[in-house]
């Protein structure tokens, strides 16, 4: 079974990555800040990380680094109100499917999970 870490702080999103993603064969651990995350990082191998990319005290791209490094063949998505300041963002170096703009829907981050599991 494929293994996702979600990090994301507003629990509304939370659900919608869960239906795009239940009948995918994840399953499926949560991280509500980046403190946790970087602990189930530590702990867990992971084959997707999807994150919010403003999150509080860690950035969702310090996030993804820490995937990266704690498994290089993760690969990881980004999603996010933002968009101006995504552009700057090297998301190849990361493994990164790409990023969705909140809000979002489960047949966005199914479409973008798919082409990869």
């Amino acid at each position: 079974m494929k293994k996702v870490l979600i990090v994301e702080d507003d629990e509304v999103f939370v659900p919608i990555i869960e239906i795009a993603l239940r009948d995918l064969d994840f399953e499926m651990d949560i991280a509500q800040d980046g403190y946790t995350a970087l602990d189930q990082l530590a702990k867990n191998k992971y084959d997707l990380i999807i994150s919010d990319y403003r999150l509080p005290e860690i950035h969702g791209l310090d996030i993804l680094r820490a995937a990266h490094n704690f498994n290089p063949g993760c690969h990881t998505m980004l999603i996010s109100a933002a968009t101006e300041e995504m552009q700057d963002a090297n998301l190849d170096e990361l493994n990164c499917l790409g990023f969705i703009r909140k809000p979002l829907t489960p047949m966005q981050i199914r479409e973008v999970v798919t082409r990869v599991f």
